[in-house]
């Protein structure tokens, strides 16, 4: 029982973010010099770089009085969800702005939770609870979020299933993606 509430918080992280992923757009218009959107970082240090990305919503709403922001990124290489995807999703009793936000070190407390969908369908996740063994050491920085797009930054480890042992380190993460 003690296992349900941080399963079901990741699953509430996940979805809208899976959601949001096929809802990409690419018809947004760039902020001038900008060059083109793109979510990138290192996987055991191979560069990713994905150019269809989103972000949002656009107009945050709390919900049990947390409020949701996710950024999401893949590859398009099948075109489905279960694709070359990364997910990012931040949860926080307040707007979601520019700044840092960590994991508070609780099971209880998810505020922020990366998902990595490699090139064999494999998923990764920043946050799993196992027999009391808690590891989240996710780190996303808003450096600009406005009604128009968002740029960060953002490092983890991921993990395959509930195999702490099985983890891949996610750093120099950084994205500019439109916010819907």
């Amino acid at each position: 029982m003690k296992y349900i509430l941080p399963r079901l918080q990741l699953i509430l992280l996940v979805l809208p973010a899976l959601l949001l992923a096929g809802s990409c757009n690419k018809e947004k218009t760039q902020q001038p010099g900008e060059g083109e959107y793109f979510v990138k970082f290192k996987v055991n240090g191979q560069q990713k770089v994905f150019t269809a990305g989103a972000a949002g919503p656009k107009k945050q709403t709390a919900t049990d009085g947390k409020y949701l922001f996710s950024v999401t990124g893949n590859k398009n290489t099948a075109g489905g969800i279960n694709d070359h995807t990364i997910l990012i999703t931040l949860l926080n009793y307040n707007l979601i702005k520019a700044g840092t936000y960590r994991n508070s070190g609780s099971s209880t407390n998810l505020n922020v939770g990366i998902i990595y969908i490699d090139e064999s369908a494999t998923s990764w996740s920043s946050v799993w609870v196992t027999l009391n063994n808690w590891k989240a050491d996710a780190e996303v920085i808003i450096d600009e979020l406005n009604e128009e797009y968002v740029k960060g930054r953002f490092s983890s480890s991921v993990y395959r299933g509930d195999q702490l042992d099985a983890a891949q380190s996610i750093t120099e993460g950084s994205f500019f993606v439109p916010v819907y």
